[in-house]
């Protein structure tokens, strides 16, 4: 086993359990939330009749009103990841992690988070014919078919809107934290916590650029799920079919493949604070990761020191993190 293995192994159980809430209730919140929006919001819904589009004033779409509630959910559940696919990514590109024990632990907590899917359907599918009278409760009755749907536009617009989703995450990773120092620590999303982990304020500058980067894309791509627990709330729901659920799954893990790619041979040889991972240590072009430190076994350039400070940052209890 080499050394990043060894400290990925170190998993704490108190952590992944911390976690496991976490993950749980903040998709239970936010989709029980979102069945909840009220009738007044800025945007509405374009249908699609005969041969043009219309506004249509009596479906209201809840896009805009849904961001209000993601930065609340990420406020109080101090910036849970809830989306897989920005979970997949932070793990195996951003702190570039390889070990399969923490790619266990994410898929756990895919695991959890349709667990916390299928609670928010029961919840919402119960407690708002008790509470009707009292509480607002909108929840459109219908049930999606595949008439007239192109299964290829499916496809197509989950890939594009997840790519620019993963794209754009990134970036604004590297805007906010790419010095070189965010990435010198060992702890990372499943350690145990440090007191000065825990004591780290909640990111409320990136919490703000993620909830307008998804209310951005939710304009450009107004039909995309962009995680794989919204495609599951809405066919728990109805609103899509089984196909129609597959081609956005496809696309959306197409798109993460894209972006992993891209990720390790265009981005990371540039930023350079980056270890290869394994599947291209055999490759010949060791040049392009040249900016990563070299230096005498023991010191603070030592390389398999520098590997292991490479892979996460300061405090990967969350996973960003106020400067």
């Amino acid at each position: 086993m080499d050394a990043v293995d060894a400290v990925d192994k170190d998993i704490s159980f108190a952590t992944v359990l911390i976690r496991t809430f976490a993950e749980f209730a903040a998709v239970l919140f936010q989709l029980v939330c979102f069945s909840r929006l009220g009738t007044k919001d800025y945007y509405y819904l374009v249908n699609h009749k005969a041969e043009f589009a219309e506004y249509d004033n009596s479906q209201l779409e809840p896009s805009l009103a849904a961001n209000f509630v993601l930065f609340v959910t990420l406020v109080v559940f101090q910036f849970p990841f809830m989306n897989a696919y920005i979970l997949f990514m932070y793990d195996m590109c951003v702190i570039a992690r390889t070990s399969w024990w923490r790619i266990l632990c994410c898929f756990w907590l895919l695991g959890v988070q349709i667990v916390g899917v299928l609670m928010a359907w029961r919840v919402i599918r119960d407690v708002q014919l008790r509470w009707k009278g009292t509480l607002t409760w909108i929840v459109p009755a219908f049930q999606a078919t595949d008439t007239d749907i192109s299964m290829e536009a499916e496809f197509c617009e989950e890939f594009l809107a997840v790519l620019a989703l993963l794209v754009g995450y990134i970036h604004l990773t590297y805007l906010n934290f790419g010095k070189l120092g965010l990435f010198r620590s060992p702890e990372h999303l499943f350690s145990k916590l440090s007191p000065q982990v825990l004591a780290i304020p909640i990111p409320m500058t990136f919490i703000m650029q993620m909830t307008l980067l998804v209310a951005g894309l939710l304009r450009a791509f107004p039909t995309s799920h962009l995680s794989p627990h919204i495609s599951c709330y809405l066919l728990s729901m109805g609103y899509t079919t089984w196909a129609r659920f597959y081609f956005r799954l496809l696309g959306g893990g197409a798109a993460f493949i894209v972006t992993y790619c891209l990720f390790w041979l265009g981005y990371a040889p540039r930023v350079g604070v980056h270890p290869k991972p394994k599947w291209m240590q055999g490759r010949q072009d060791a040049n392009a990761y040249s900016q990563i430190p070299q230096g005498k076994p023991g010191s603070h350039t030592d390389p398999v020191e520098m590997q292991l400070a490479a892979i996460s940052f300061h405090n990967a209890y969350r996973h960003m993190y106020a400067t």
